[in-house]
């Protein structure tokens, strides 16, 4: 009995470790993916605007 509830525990714990992670990188990657459209975007305006500013 006891030693199935530790073992239960550690499972628990393990699985939060593995969700933890998978949750970390999934933020990571949308952060990533975010800041590069962004950068993206901030490029093409400032482009456009010494574009605009030249003529």
């Amino acid at each position: 009995m006891y030693r199935g509830d530790s073992s239960l525990k550690e499972a628990k714990k393990v699985i939060f470790i593995y969700l933890g992670e998978q949750l970390a990188f999934i933020l990571l990657e949308a952060f990533a993916l975010s800041w590069i459209i962004c950068k993206n975007y901030i490029d093409v305006c400032l482009d456009m605007l010494i574009k605009w500013l030249d003529c």
